[in-house]
C-alpha cells in the first residue's frame, strides 16, 4: 500500500504553493477553493470541496485509486451551483463499497432556497467521474425536484 507523504489543498487563488513530487495539489484554477472533506476505502480516496468564483459556489470531487499518491482532475458535481457551504457546513463525501470495483462516491452539501436551506446529495457509480442529478434529502422540501424516498 502506498504511503501518502503530503496532500495540499489550495485555500486561496494564487497561493503560490508549488507541489513537490510527493505532494498532490487539489484546486480549481481561478477560484477560491475551501472546506475540503476526505474519505478513503482501501486504496481509493475521494476529496470534495467548494470552489467559489464570479458565478457562485460549486462542489468538486477529485478521486485517487493509488491511496492518494495521484488524483484525477477535479470533477464538477452536477447541479451543485449555488451551494451554501462553510467551515461549519462543508460538503461531505462518503464511500459506499461495491464488490470488484471502485466504491460509489456520495457527496452531500447545503444550498439556500426561497423556502430555506436544502440538504442535497449526488451519487457517482463510476468512481467519481460523473455524478447523478442532486436529490433533496428532506422529505418535505417543496423547492426540490427530486426527493429522497429513504431515510
Amino acid at each position: 500500500m502506498a504511503r501518502v507523504i503530503g496532500l495540499v489543498f489550495v485555500l486561496a487563488i494564487g497561493s503560490g504553493h508549488a507541489a513537490s513530487p510527493d505532494t498532490a495539489v487539489l484546486a480549481v484554477a481561478g477560484r477560491a477553493n475551501a472546506n475540503p472533506s476526505i474519505a478513503a476505502a482501501g486504496a481509493f480516496v475521494a476529496v470534495t470541496w467548494a470552489a467559489t468564483g464570479e458565478r457562485g459556489t460549486d462542489i468538486y470531487v477529485a478521486a485517487s485509486s493509488d491511496a492518494g499518491r495521484t488524483f484525477r482532475s477535479p470533477v464538477l458535481v452536477k447541479g451543485s451551483t449555488g451551494a451554501n457551504v462553510s467551515g461549519e457546513q462543508p460538503p461531505r463525501v462518503v464511500l459506499s463499497p461495491r464488490a470488484g470495483r471502485a466504491p460509489d462516491v456520495v457527496v452531500v452539501w447545503t444550498s439556500k432556497a426561497a423556502t430555506g436551506t436544502r440538504l442535497l446529495s449526488a451519487r457517482s457509480e463510476d468512481g467519481g467521474r460523473r455524478f447523478s442529478t442532486p436529490t433533496c434529502r428532506a422529505r418535505r422540501c417543496s423547492s426540490c425536484t427530486r426527493r429522497s424516498s429513504g431515510p
